[in-house]
């Protein structure tokens, strides 16, 4: 459901050809940490960081349901991702 919600927010922000969504399966590829924020045991929010051979990372996948955005819950995922191993 998340991968839909933000796949039809960013669609409407920016033209299809700046969207380069990933699927699920290429999200479950080693190089590729994928983390789930849950309130309460629901899940309200996600985000990715897909690394590359060559040492860079890309931020993939960062949703946060629009009731909780003000509870800093995608601040806090995307620092997870940066600061994993």
């Amino acid at each position: 459901a998340f991968f839909a919600a933000s796949e039809a927010y960013m669609g409407a922000l920016y033209p299809a050809e700046s969207n380069h969504f990933v699927d699920a399966e290429a999200l479950l590829q080693p190089n590729v940490l994928f983390l789930v924020a849950r309130r309460r045991g629901v899940a309200v929010g996600c985000g990715a960081i897909v690394r590359a051979d060559d040492g860079t990372a890309e931020i993939k996948r960062m949703w946060v349901d629009p009731e909780v955005r003000k509870e800093r819950i995608g601040v806090r995922l995307l620092e997870a991702l940066i600061d994993a191993p």
